[in-house]
């Protein structure tokens, strides 16, 4: 399946009011925000308001395509900059967001996480 942004199988859960930095945000994007890791709703420009989903059952994010980053249903889910990993191809300082919900390989450039952006406080 080939698609241009992230987006939610399963109703959102759960949602914060961010600013906009001045690199301005993307529809779809996914960024980390103070403590928490989440998917900006709409794009909004440097400054405005924007909505950011920080827990969703079932939402379809980017992964990276690194040779190993590969899932297991249940394997622990780790976000850096806008991608998934997995517990052994993390980059230092990616934050726990939650779990894969179906085996994936490699070359897979999207998974289903059961995400939880707040995983990270705790982590």
């Amino acid at each position: 399946m080939s698609l241009s942004a992230p987006f939610f199988r399963a109703p959102i859960e759960s949602s914060i009011v961010v600013t906009a930095p001045t690199a301005k945000y993307t529809a779809g994007q996914v960024t980390k925000v103070e403590d928490v890791v989440g998917v900006i709703v709409e794009a909004a420009e440097a400054g405005a308001s924007a909505v950011l989903v920080i827990e969703c059952k079932n939402a379809y994010l980017p992964k990276d395509t690194t040779t190993g980053n590969t899932f297991a249903a249940g394997d622990k889910v780790y976000y850096s900059g806008g991608k998934m990993y997995n517990s052994v191809n993390k980059p230092t300082g990616a934050v726990l967001c939650g779990v894969a919900r179906n085996a994936y390989v490699a070359a897979d450039t999207y998974m289903e996480v059961d995400f939880d952006g707040k995983l990270g406080i705790v982590s």
